[in-house]
């Protein structure tokens, strides 16, 4: 998508130098549409974008519902006499929005409205502190950002503007009981492949239509989800230029990968992306431009070219991003590489973790006799009431991904103790508690742990949503003004969204992880994707040894960290500079200083730690009110 920007006047006026794709008006409303509109998938049928807009302006259905079932990224806006709605589509990056002298900005880019409107005197120090502790991938709250005057309505979700220029965040996404039971999908794995597939193949090529101008390449890691993307568009006769594999763990080894072997038998095209050394003029551009743009040293020697040119001369890339969080919500599932005994074990193992997932586990969220919940937490080794509410609170706090939330964890490696107790009740007051509210508005019931097992399931999936895939499409549409790329991620538009949005996880789904996509890959490729496992670590016999690999790694992590150190030092830091926190100013200054001495103990797992921090403090310094 490209850069978006209008604004709402006082008289709830818009007015925008932007090109609107669709624009119609009647007596009673006007509509518009900004962005990618590529089409939708509604009740089993198949609409382009021009007869998606016909759906939205003739109101053949709700527009909850048309924006539920979207395919592109994009902005439809409904425009009455006294009230404005702005929806914005599962896949887009959602939008950014500030009052100033009685009018309504908006910017779907981050630098665009930090730079005209985020002011010093504004900024939320917790959200900064935040951003650098916490994965990227959980780094933005949904609904706030770094500045207290500047708010965020995610993918999903949806604005309402009243004549007093009030605005309401919702979320289109969240459903009730009676649309959820008309939505549900088949309890039967043979259908419920059928009913994936037809999603996946129709959104492919509704894709590949409206990219059909531009070289379509597919990002092949070898693992499961980029291998049914694979699959299905060798399936539908898709054409796509290339698939390129990017060795981020594995820049060193042979020439040999999973992907290769997978693209070889479907016949597609692959290559290899080459690393390169370090351009430090190139990082600090990417991080003046952008947040998340320089994540962890693996990504370093990977980076794509700097290009700011307007995003419809790039290459478009097709990415298997989100179907984890979609599906699973959080699987705890065994690496790719897994095989035989060794698999089963690690299943075996988390199986208890990925239970509380599960129908069975929403069941017992709602079960009230103090002296079984005595036994579940037990059983659970759970530091806190196995409670519905306490499932949102503890998935709305954590710093990681893949953690179990009724734990009590002890702060990542090196986070002080003080910080990390200030981030959970960041966390708890700009997530959880906004969370709890909106479900309140969607039901008729004032205690949530009676809520039927099918909203409960629904819930804590619209949660995980916009409190991780949201970071993501954020992240890329970043990335998309300064890389000689696009993504796109057709796991993340609207029908795929609403479809797993609704799948209920059974006690066969913590043995038999991913099983519709297992099998979805078996039935239209012929063998199953573990097959193409084995023959690859067959393969891995003559090439370079692990110890050596190793070596290359912590080799390639200090190179990357020494480069890093010289972007940037605590005499030019911006928030040595501003913050007023005394605890967060030490923070900063014991971050910088390891720095300077390459003493990175106490954080062996968390270098991403020191890239976030020379990351946002290059960006503020650039996009900030002056």
């Amino acid at each position: 998508m490209e850069k978006v920007y209008f604004k709402i006047d006082g008289n709830l006026q818009l007015n925008s130098d932007h090109s609107y794709i669709y624009l119609k008006k009647t007596k009673e409303k006007s509509f518009y549409v900004i962005g990618d509109l590529i089409g939708s998938i509604i009740n089993g049928k198949v609409y382009n974008a021009d007869e998606t807009f016909k759906l939205i302006v003739d109101e053949t259905f709700i527009l909850e519902k048309i924006c539920r079932y979207l395919i592109g990224s994009c902005y439809i806006l409904e425009i009455k006499d006294a009230s404005i709605r702005v929806f914005c589509s599962c896949s887009s990056p959602g939008i950014y929005y500030t009052r100033y002298n009685n009018k309504l900005y908006f910017h779907n880019t981050e630098k665009d409205i930090y730079k005209k409107f985020g002011l010093i005197e504004q900024l939320d120090e917790d959200q900064l502190i935040a951003h650098i502790i916490s994965h990227h991938i959980l780094m933005r709250t949904p609904f706030d950002t770094l500045f207290n005057n500047i708010k965020k309505c995610p993918c999903g979700g949806v604005l309402k503007i009243n004549n007093n220029m009030n605005v309401k965040t919702d979320l289109f996404i969240m459903r009730n009981i009676v649309s959820l039971k008309n939505n549900k999908p088949s309890n039967h794995l043979s259908t419920q492949v059928t009913e994936f597939g037809f999603l996946l193949e129709n959104i492919l090529e509704l894709q590949a239509e409206y990219y059909k101008d531009r070289k379509l390449i597919l990002s092949k890691s070898g693992g499961l989800d980029s291998s049914v993307i694979a699959t299905a568009l060798k399936k539908k006769n898709i054409k796509i230029d290339d698939s390129i594999y990017i060795p981020y763990q594995d820049s060193k080894s042979s020439d040999k990968s999973l992907a290769q072997i997978i693209c070889k038998y479907l016949g597609l095209p692959y290559s290899k992306l080459e690393s390169k050394a370090i351009d430090k003029n190139i990082l600090k551009l990417r991080a003046n431009n952008s947040l998340n743009s320089i994540l962890g040293y693996q990504y370093l020697y990977f980076s794509p070219e700097y290009d700011n040119r307007s995003e419809n001369k790039k290459d478009v890339y097709i990415s298997g991003q989100n179907l984890d969080t979609l599906y699973s919500i959080d699987n705890f599932s065994p690496g790719t590489l897994s095989v035989g005994i060794a698999k089963w074990k690690k299943i075996i193992r988390k199986s208890r973790l990925r239970f509380l997932y599960t129908k069975s586990s929403f069941f017992l969220l709602g079960i009230k006799s103090k002296n079984i919940k005595k036994i579940i937490n037990l059983l659970f080794r759970s530091d806190v009431d196995l409670t519905y509410k306490n499932f949102i609170i503890t998935n709305s706090i954590q710093m990681r991904e893949h953690v179990f939330p009724f734990k009590e964890l002890a702060p990542e490696l090196g986070i002080p103790n003080d910080i990390y107790k200030k981030y959970k009740n960041h966390r708890y007051n700009k997530l959880a508690t906004l969370f709890v509210d909106l479900i309140a508005s969607k039901v008729d019931i004032d205690d949530i742990e009676v809520l039927p097992i099918q909203l409960k399931n629904h819930y804590i999936r619209v949660l995980r949503f916009i409190r991780t895939v949201q970071n993501v499409t954020t992240m890329y549409h970043n990335l998309s003004k300064i890389e000689n790329r696009v993504r796109i991620l057709p796991y993340n538009e609207g029908p795929m969204v609403e479809y797993f949005h609704n799948y209920t996880l059974t006690l066969i789904d913590t043995i038999k992880i991913k099983r519709i996509l297992h099998k979805y890959f078996k039935k239209h490729s012929g063998s199953s994707h573990n097959s193409f496992v084995k023959t690859y670590l067959k393969a891995l016999i003559t090439d370079v040894k692990d110890e050596e690999k190793t070596k290359l790694l912590i080799k390639e992590e200090k190179e990357s960290l020494k480069c890093l150190r010289e972007l940037n030092d605590l005499n030019n830091s911006f928030l040595y500079k501003n913050l007023k926190s005394d605890l967060y100013k030490n923070f900063i200054i014991d971050l910088y200083n390891k720095m300077d001495k390459y003493d990175f103990s106490g954080y062996s797992k968390q270098s991403m730690v020191f890239y976030r921090l020379i990351n946002l403090d290059l960006f503020l310094k650039q996009n900030i009110v002056k």
